[in-house]
């Protein structure tokens, strides 16, 4: 079992997990009731899905690359495990479609097919200069999106319907701007850590050929990107208050600017992955723990409705 949990690193998973609670718990304050069956459905779509990405990428590096070895199994076992996770999650998420609907299906889709090309093909798109975008978007974005529309009504988000040969695409403008205010220290946190990973790595990746975005900005740069994401992400709290995707008192979340700051001080001093690229893993903790609390206390309270 420790061979398995190292192979799919079920320690980095609160990345994706983090988002899926704050979109769990923002549906639960803006339309009270949650369907916990979907709920459910999704989770482990999202679980297995990263752990299958993880996965290849781990089986890439270690029987193609040869590289730090964490695909302790054969390649064949590599195969077996990883289409396993895949057929689990792709099951999931085939059921979750078939009990919400077409944009689920197709938002669904999308996702699985970037989460493939970001880990695996020719050329992934975790080892070129837009990991830290695609890595935000759809974990940071997508994710929470997809978490509160399965929770929330028919119409509340986006409705797509057919009739006479038209497709009409219908979007909630206010409540999708909403979250997507909402969002934003989640996309700035997951794409911190994507960048921190490539900052730590910028040395060994230049040496084998991959070029990501802190060989193309420049280490100084890099540096002031990584810095740049965790204000944006506190400046997106008061727009947050400010548009009612949460509770005035969201503000309180501010507070932790301090050991945020403070670990991006670490880091920047001393990029490492063995020493110091956790800390960027703590940020998104440090950023998401509140909001999420801050939401779930607000539909315990009533809601935003």
């Amino acid at each position: 079992m420790s061979n398995f949990l190292s192979f799919v690193e079920i320690r980095t998973k609160i990345a994706s997990q983090l988002p899926f609670l704050f979109g769990t718990a923002y549906a639960a304050a803006h339309w009270g009731k949650l369907n916990w069956i979907s709920t459910l459905l999704f989770f482990l779509s999202v679980l297995l899905f990263d752990m299958t990405t993880t996965a290849v990428n781990n089986a890439i590096d270690t029987h193609l690359h040869h590289g730090p070895t964490r695909a302790h199994y054969s390649p064949a076992v590599s195969l077996l495990l990883i289409l396993m996770m895949l057929g689990a999650a792709s099951g999931c998420g085939i059921v979750l479609a078939l009990r919400t609907g077409p944009v689920v299906l197709l938002t669904g889709l999308v996702c699985f097919g970037a989460g493939l090309l970001y880990t695996a093909g020719p050329l992934p798109l975790s080892r070129l200069p837009v990991g830290e975008v695609f890595s935000g978007f759809f974990m940071g974005l997508v994710l929470p999106f997809l978490a509160v529309y399965i929770n929330a009504p028919a119409d509340a988000l986006v409705t797509l319907s057919y009739t006479g040969g038209v497709l009409g695409i219908g979007l909630a403008v206010p409540a999708l701007l909403r979250l997507g205010i909402a969002c934003v220290p989640a996309m700035m946190g997951i794409a911190g850590i994507m960048l921190a990973n490539n900052i730590c790595d910028l040395p060994d990746d230049r040496a084998v050929g991959r070029f990501t975005l802190p060989h193309f900005l420049g280490l100084r740069t890099a540096r002031v990107l990584f810095a740049g994401l965790y204000v944006v992400s506190f400046v997106s709290i008061p727009a947050m208050a400010v548009s009612g995707a949460l509770p005035i008192w969201v503000l309180i979340v501010l507070a932790v600017a301090v050991p945020v700051g403070r670990n991006v001080r670490a880091f920047l001093r001393n990029p490492s992955k063995e020493a110091t690229f956790l800390l960027s893993v703590a940020n998104l903790v440090w950023m998401m723990v509140p909001l999420i609390a801050v939401a779930a206390l607000a539909a315990a309270t009533g809601g935003l409705r």
